[in-house]
């Protein structure tokens, strides 16, 4: 049976170790070293770009890596059986085993090995030194010292800079010489274990150029550039012949202008500095830090011929199997179509965004001169209302007392027409509030109706109520609904005729309470009843009567619906009309309480 390939995701601290430990399966194993999230701020889409790099390239991958990143093992759990962890929450205890690891950890020891005191030296000493808080933490304690694991393979561990280390975090230091046979034990148990998970039953098909030589071929056909960066000069040795399709450039155009930075065609050169800038610090940082988030950035560039195109560009690091970087791998890709579509999208949200903020506007202007009409409109009115008022209790004689009285009434309409007139602008830019409690709803229809009855006998029409006596308590604005009560009655009142019946009734159905008004009016049009809630809409068998603004039903509707309920209206010409409202019902335990 040929060697399964072996994928190894592990800890930078632990490249050394792991590469030793697995000398033997050289030709079978691949390592791929992270950097230490204990250390560095490390994305968790960088484990998963490399985990899914190892699973891609490999039958087998184990991961030796500590718990030390929050969502590590979120991640883990989206791989199952294709991926297998080395046991144990991190590095030390890895290498250590949970006992000595316990022990050490009891013992007030901060431990440290050969790859914090050389590769990361700066970025430990930034997080933990003399002058840091964690450093100042440690010392305060009076308890930690250093502990240096040191492996028969630190031959450049020397004394000097193990104590030069010591002295600038301020700790004192032991030195403790471990062998690998713990992790050892541990990888081997792992790798027999993700031998064991491969699938008998389904091919594997493998992203590996050197086993499927097709695949060179399969490159250069694709929409897209491939280049290859040496890691001794940092210059491109390689570009695909796609190239030429794209930027116009045959590959050593390309490779000498690439090479060359300072004559990267790009649109802008702020652009181009920033572009190379983070480019060569993307490659010094992976071959002094180790792995790297994959650089990627978005450009426009120049064709040969002279336009312009945008492109996306990707590098990532190649490494051999022993986890030394071997050489960058580099995808310009065009976005032409993207960037284009991108742009449009813009355009048209930024359109929107001008057209919402001049709606806004002329909606606040609408506002203001409602608040100033209704100021103008209310400050004489309200003088004529205290002047009645004054005068009324003079005790005039007839015609005059008659006169005072329609002057009062017609005040007093015009009051209320006003107020309606604020309420509908407020409600249709959500400004219109209601203030709910719980109300006893029998008793507010019966009140309504009793204000409402003797209109009713002046027009010559009949109110009836139909309401049981025990109803149930609701949640709403008492005021509001009192107010959606008189505009339905009003707007009934205003089509009846003389002789003619007007109905309230009121009935608990499932989780609701649906109050009903009917009347024996002239209808409503199949063609009307759809505009019959539009503000300022007088309907055609109204417009000989004595409808105001038509603003009742438009604002029924809103305080109807800030309850959370709904209304609506039945008719047919010549037979009268019903309209209905629901408002929502307690929960039945809650009623329990109210």
């Amino acid at each position: 049976m040929e060697t399964p390939r072996i994928g190894i995701v592990c800890c930078a601290a632990m490249q050394h170790e792991i590469k030793d430990i697995l000398k033997n399966r050289s030709s079978s194993v691949r390592i791929y070293p992270m950097i230490p999230s204990c250390t560095f701020t490390v994305r968790i889409d960088l484990f998963r770009h490399y985990i899914d790099k190892s699973v891609s390239e490999n039958e087998v991958t184990v991961l030796a890596y500590g718990l030390c990143h929050p969502e590590l093992l979120d991640l883990l759990s989206e791989y199952g059986q294709r991926l297998v962890r080395v046991g144990g929450d991190n590095c030390w205890e890895m290498s250590l085993g949970l006992d000595d690891y316990l022990t050490c950890i009891d013992q007030g020891y901060w431990m440290q090995s050969k790859p914090f005191l050389t590769l990361w030296r700066t970025e430990t000493l930034h997080g933990f030194g003399v002058n840091s808080k964690n450093g100042q933490m440690l010392r305060e304690t009076g308890d930690f010292k250093i502990l240096f694991l040191k492996q028969a393979a630190d031959i450049n561990l020397t004394f000097d800079l193990i104590d030069g280390f010591a002295k600038e975090t301020g700790l004192g230091y032991e030195i403790k010489d471990i062998d690998s046979s713990y992790l050892t034990r541990l990888l081997t148990n792992a790798i027999e274990e993700a031998i064991r998970n491969i699938p008998v039953t389904k091919e594997i098909y493998l992203l590996d150029a050197t086993r499927c030589p097709e695949s060179i071929a399969i490159i250069e056909h694709l929409d897209v550039i491939i280049y290859k960066i040496d890691v001794h000069t940092k210059e491109i040795t390689y570009a695909s012949s796609q190239v030429k399709n794209i930027l116009g450039y045959n590959p050593s155009e390309f490779i000498g202008m690439f090479n060359e930075s300072g004559t990267m065609p790009m649109r802008s050169d702020l652009d181009k500095n920033r572009i190379i800038t983070e480019r060569w610090d993307f490659l010094v940082k992976c071959l002094t830090k180790g792995f790297q988030k994959p650089f990627e950035a978005e450009y426009s560039i120049k064709h040969k011929d002279g336009h312009y195109l945008w492109v996306n560009e990707k590098l990532n690091p190649t490494f051999a199997n022993d986890g030394t970087l071997e050489y960058f791998v580099g995808l310009i890709e065009k976005i032409d179509d993207r960037k284009h579509a991108e742009e449009q999208l813009q355009s048209q949200y930024e359109k929107e965004v001008n057209l919402r903020n001049q709606i806004e506007n002329q909606m606040q202007r609408r506002i203001e001169l409602t608040r100033a009409l209704v100021h103008e409109l209310k400050t004489p009115l309200t003088a004529i209302l205290a002047a009645s008022e004054i005068v009324s209790t003079a005790h005039l004689q007839e015609p005059y007392s008659d006169l005072l009285r329609q002057i009062t009434q017609c005040a007093n309409h015009l009051d209320r027409r006003i107020e309606e007139m604020f309420d509908v602008t407020k409600g249709e830019v959500g400004l219109l509030k209601v203030r709910c409690h719980h109300v006893e709803s029998t008793q507010v229809i019966r009140e309504v109706a009793d204000c409402m009855r003797p209109e009713a006998i002046r027009l010559g029409c009949s109110l009836v109520e139909d309401v049981p006596l025990m109803m149930p308590r609701i949640w709403a604005d008492e005021e509001r609904l009192k107010q959606i009560l008189f505009n339905l009655l009003s707007n009934a009142l205003k089509v009846t005729p003389k002789k003619g019946v007007i109905t309230i009734r009121a009935r608990e159905v499932a989780s609701s309470l649906v109050i009903q008004v009917f009347d024996t009016g002239c209808g409503i049009s199949v063609e009307d009843l759809p505009s019959l809630f539009n503000p300022y809409r007088q309907l055609g068998n109204l417009s000989d009567n004595k409808g105001g603004l038509g603003l009742g039903l438009a604002l029924s509707q809103m305080l109807v619906q800030l309850h959370g309920g709904k209304i609506w209206a039945e008719s047919e010409l010549g037979r009268g009309s019903v309209l209905s409202f629901s408002l929502p019902l307690p929960a039945t335990r809650e009623r329990s309480l109210l």
